[in-house]
């Protein structure tokens, strides 16, 4: 206890002593447990940064929680409520969210690449940078959903894929969705100005009142798509090497 003399050393271990004996159980590192999680969203619903890789959340409701940098990588979140909750940045890498609403989410720069989203609803979601290369969205509702420069890079989102609202349809500004299936979707006034659609299958899509000012088209597949009042198509890149277009 001769070290304690010097009042420096002891100030010191006070300051340690304090952070041990306040310092929670588990790091924000640590995958929680379902139990953990449920204890952090009876007080303050911030699940900011936590590991919550591999977690079965099937079916809860998280709606207004912060997932912010979240790490949700394959995650059940299958009909999940998550409905205003805050994802940006958040890891969900091969997450399952099928079925899962997520109306006026933030998804901002979240990694979503091989996410099963068929079927989700996100209206009015901001995906503004997010990373949705090879993901599922096969019957995903995203009206009025901001997905400027989102990557959609190999995305499937085929069949009734929907992202037209009568007031104005998402914005995909800049977005990659280079080789992406976007056959038969329901693309009525979306705004692909300066979009990647190299090689995407647009095959039977509708696409009355979309916007392709400036966007890249090379081989891109128009046959058979609903393409009454279509904007700027004369204004979209290699237009010549587009398939389907007259």
């Amino acid at each position: 206890m001769k070290a304690f003399r010097n009042p420096i050393y002891f100030f010191i271990f006070l300051i340690l002593l304090i952070n041990f004996l306040i310092a929670p159980a588990y790091s924000e590192e640590e995958r929680l447990t379902i139990e953990q999680v449920k204890q952090i969203l009876s007080s303050n619903r911030d699940l900011s940064s936590r590991n919550l890789s591999k977690m079965n959340l099937s079916g809860m409701d998280l709606s207004d929680v912060s997932l912010r940098g979240a790490n949700l990588n394959k995650a059940k979140l299958e009909k999940t409520k998550l409905n205003n909750a805050n994802l940006s940045g958040a890891d969900l890498r091969g997450a399952n969210l099928s079925d899962a609403e997520l109306d006026n989410a933030d998804l901002s720069g979240a990694i979503m690449i091989k996410a099963d989203l068929d079927n989700a609803k996100l209206y009015n979601a901001n995906l503004s940078g997010a990373d949705l290369s090879s993901a599922e969205l096969t019957g995903t509702d995203l009206k009025e959903a901001n997905m400027s420069n989102a990557n959609l890079t190999g995305a499937d989102l085929s069949g009734h894929f929907r992202i037209h609202h009568a007031h104005g349809g998402a914005d995909l500004t800049g977005a990659n969705l280079s080789g992406a299936n976007l056959s038969k979707a329901n693309m009525e006034r979306v705004i692909l100005r300066k979009a990647n659609l190299k090689g995407a299958n647009l095959r039977g899509a509708k696409l009355e009142d979309t916007d392709f000012e400036g966007a890249d088209i090379e081989g891109a597949d128009f046959t058979q798509a609903k393409k009454a009042d279509i904007k700027n198509i004369g204004r979209a890149k290699n237009r010549e090497k587009a398939i389907g277009l007259k």
